[in-house]
């Protein structure tokens, strides 16, 4: 079983503290139960993670040090494009439409795939369009 130490723990505390992520709060709190001397059965069975993942996660505390721990990795979605640049393509859309051509998602989906350079899912346009408040 790994052990954490005082000095370790006085760190940990100090990053939980610190902190404002409720995931990061859920992995500092597998290692203070553990520097309570608690195994991976109660560990798991208080925070909720399998006792597989509890170790994987000391394991990874005591070879990468707390702040790598941490450090958030997802910070966002990836975006292909920017919400400027998608509005930019929907607006050359709208103006097509206007003109009187029949817009589809199909259409759309031409436009972005003629900005990004490469082939796009039928997803992808349809979330475009929410994310501009476009319609079905």
């Amino acid at each position: 079983m790994l052990k954490i130490s005082e000095a370790e723990y006085e760190r940990i505390k100090a990053a939980s503290k610190a902190n404002k992520n409720n995931r990061v709060a859920k992995r500092l709190e597998v290692l203070e139960l553990r520097y309570a001397r608690k195994n991976n059965a109660e560990i798991a069975e208080k925070t909720g993670f399998n006792k597989l993942y509890v170790t994987t996660l000391i394991q990874t505390y005591k070879k990468q040090g707390l702040e790598e721990y941490i450090r958030i990795k997802q910070t966002s979605h990836r975006r292909n494009m920017s919400e400027e640049e998608e509005a930019k393509v929907l607006a050359q859309c709208e103006e097509e439409a206007e003109a009187g051509k029949v817009l589809t998602a199909e259409t759309v989906r031409r436009k972005l795939e003629e900005q990004l350079g490469r082939e796009t899912s039928t997803n992808y346009v349809y979330r475009v369009m929410e994310r501009n408040g476009w319609r079905r």
